[in-house]
């Protein structure tokens, strides 16, 4: 759906490298294409007259799913998510990086509902790596991000 270019960006002077996420010129056409189908479908079965298809309400399944994907093809969705796992994350430092912490978000520079313009992140590993590095550096590691990661899962319910 998407592609990501390694890029570098200028301004007054200093360069920086950047990631740089495009969307697929098609996807956004492909994902409304794929939700109306996908509408069509719940609204037929709906219509069967079996109690148990009505109790799942299988169109408003399909609306939440067809919201789920349309958020897929907006960046601007996604810059704002990112900011807000800053926020979660670093607090008021939102706008720095800060290089000693375990857990790292990219910081959206610019963007649009096609273009993300981001912070390039170096070295940096999936938490699942964390999770299943049974090692003791990997307990020491899972330690260390427990505390910032509940207090973000809090922060976001």
């Amino acid at each position: 759906a998407a592609q990501v270019y390694r890029g570098t960006l200028t301004i007054d002077g200093t360069t920086r490298p950047v990631a740089v996420k495009v969307l697929h010129p098609q996807f956004r056409q492909l994902v409304e294409r794929d939700f109306r189908i996908l509408q069509t479908l719940a609204d037929w079965l709906h219509a069967i007259p079996f109690d148990v298809i009505r109790m799942i309400n299988l169109p408003r399944v399909a609306s939440n799913f067809g919201e789920l994907l349309q958020a897929q093809a907006d960046l601007t969705r996604e810059a704002q998510h990112l900011q807000q796992f800053r926020r979660n994350f670093y607090g008021d430092a939102v706008d720095t990086v800060d290089e000693n912490s375990n857990i790292t978000f990219p910081r959206p520079l610019w963007n649009s509902t096609t273009v993300l313009v981001e912070d390039l992140v170096n070295d940096a590993r999936p938490i699942a790596e964390f999770l299943r590095d049974d090692s003791e550096n990997g307990k020491v590691i899972r330690k260390q991000l427990a505390g910032p990661l509940l207090r973000a899962f809090l922060k976001m319910i």
